[in-house]
């Protein structure tokens, strides 16, 4: 069966404290079933960037990315950086991840597989 899924962010409003925690949710779009959440995410528009095994999130509010394994469902690496990132993109294999940040500073690195 062909399975679809949709990765979903919410961002907290920084002028609405009440409002409920950031989040990021994968979907199946064929049984309309939520997957999964990663909780502690405030990531802005075009602030992600997903691979087949994990999936890294810039911070809105911070200059870190959250580095969430995807077969765990779970946060694995908060990892800081001296600027705040506004956009992250994948290659298509997932190698490489490459950052830009407001200041026109770019970043890429290659994604290392554990054992």
């Amino acid at each position: 069966m062909l399975s679809e899924q949709v990765l979903v962010g919410t961002l907290r409003s920084p002028t609405d404290p009440s409002t409920s925690e950031s989040t990021l949710s994968i979907y199946d779009l064929h049984v309309y079933k939520h997957i999964t959440t990663y909780k502690r995410s405030s990531t802005a528009k075009s602030g992600l960037a997903v691979t087949p095994s994990h999936i890294y999130a810039a911070q809105a509010d911070k200059a870190v990315i959250n580095v969430y394994d995807r077969s765990r469902g779970t946060l694995v690496s908060i990892v800081p950086f001296t600027e705040q990132f506004t956009v992250l993109t994948a290659s298509p294999g997932g190698a490489l991840i490459a950052g830009g940040t407001e200041n026109g500073r770019l970043t890429i690195w290659e994604v290392c597989k554990g054992p």
